[in-house]
């Protein structure tokens, strides 16, 4: 027998509709709620439009940023320049809060850290900054091997926590010309090792500076954005030696394993330092 036979029907028409509205709630309640997690349809709805909200602001766009470039769509085009380097160095402030960024800084992938692209640390290399930096290190988070096999001019290979906790014993004091120190971390890509160095050097520098927040002995970190991998491929000439050894080298499996068993103890128990509003310290 066929419904359609009886679409003349109030009951069955009745029958039919509260069926299919039944459905919607379910397919509804279906696609928007982890059945793992207890928690309302209502509240996960807001807490998605809130991190849209979040992403839309903090989304650098070349439509929205406020500088004295020339920073439209044609011009962008003409440069072809890549609308994730578009510069932000308008609205970034050091650690501290006291001064904008002498570097050009760029959309990362990390929004709480400052990234670099590979043609600022050679224009730092090439002495465009002096007038403005008074030292400048170059912090590689890679593995020794990898480091050995090729590194950029001038850098520290530092892949601990306890290299990095000696280098906060021996601050750089200020100095009278107002000249910057910057450090600059990365690793192959930049996306895990070197940014959490950085964030490890900055919440241990806020531990120590508690009293005087929010001075730092450190106040200008950066990332290089696409890490030794993305500098290799541009500038070459300035690696030592001009060659990039992977940390998925296959002559190298003994000592991933190795480092990978090291780094568990590395950073064992390790905790972000946030402030009371849940934000970390940067």
């Amino acid at each position: 027998m066929d419904f359609a036979d009886f679409d003349d029907s109030p009951t069955l028409s009745l029958l039919k509709s509260d069926f299919r509205s039944k459905r919607k709630r379910t397919d509804k309640f279906d696609n928007n709620t982890d059945c793992d997690t207890p928690v309302s349809y209502c509240k996960r709805k807001y807490i998605r439009s809130q991190k849209l909200l979040l992403k839309k602001s903090l989304s650098f766009d070349a439509q929205i940023l406020s500088t004295n470039k020339d920073l439209s769509v044609d011009s962008i085009n003409q440069r072809d320049t890549k609308p994730e380097d578009i510069l932000v160095q308008a609205a970034v402030l050091t650690g501290d809060g006291k001064k904008e960024c002498c570097l050009q800084t760029v959309q990362g992938q990390c929004h709480d850290l400052r990234y670099i692209t590979p043609a600022t640390i050679n224009d730092v290399l090439n002495g465009k900054y002096n007038d403005t930096i008074g030292s400048v290190r170059i912090i590689d988070s890679r593995y020794s091997y990898e480091f050995e096999g090729g590194h950029i001019s001038g850098a520290q290979n530092i892949h601990n926590k306890d290299d990095i906790l000696e280098l906060l014993k021996t601050p750089n004091t200020p100095h009278s010309d107002g000249k910057r120190d910057v450090i600059i971390f990365h690793c192959e890509f930049s996306s895990e090792r070197g940014p959490k160095m950085c964030r490890f050097l900055r919440n241990h520098d806020r531990e120590l500076n508690a009293e005087k927040y929010p001075s730092l002995y450190f106040p200008e970190l950066y990332i290089l954005k696409g890490g030794y991998k993305e500098f290799y491929e541009s500038y070459k000439t300035l690696c030592i030696p001009m060659d990039y050894v992977p940390m998925l080298s296959k002559d190298h499996k003994d000592d991933l394993r190795h480092f990978r068993s090291k780094s568990k103890s590395w950073y064992a128990g390790q905790k972000r330092q946030k402030s009371p509003s849940g934000r970390l310290f940067y």
